[in-house]
């Protein structure tokens, strides 16, 4: 959601990556309110947890192994982005404690509202 507020893009409306960026970005966001909305499950609090642990996970794998390696900056977590909302999260460990932060209270919300959905079906 906040690549769809603030997206890093250098290409303009008529550029193919432009588009591409945008359709996978709103399929994402768009994915999980489908499932949420349409799969007759029960999220669980210990299930947002184990998923925000294997974000997180996912997240140290790319931070520590393949930005480094590759000198990429893959899921921008070498630094933030150039004119985005993640300037304002700071520099170095604050960086990604505001990163972490910020994924969790997503995580959190998504699943009160996950919750409020089933509940009143």
């Amino acid at each position: 959601m906040l690549a769809l507020i603030t997206p890093d893009l250098p290409y303009g409306a008529e550029h193919f990556r432009f588009w591409k960026f945008f359709l996978h970005h709103i399929a994402i966001s768009w994915t999980g309110i489908f499932l949420v909305l349409s799969i007759p499950i029960r999220i669980t609090l210990a299930s947002m947890l184990r998923a925000f642990l294997f974000l997180v996970s996912y997240a140290l794998v790319v931070g520590v192994l393949i930005n480094p390696l590759t000198g990429a900056n893959y899921l921008y977590l070498a630094r933030p982005a150039a004119d985005t909302l993640l300037n304002h999260f700071g520099s170095g460990i604050i960086y990604y404690i505001n990163l972490v932060t910020a994924t969790f209270v997503a995580f959190v919300l998504l699943y009160w509202l996950a919750k409020w959905f089933s509940d009143n079906k």
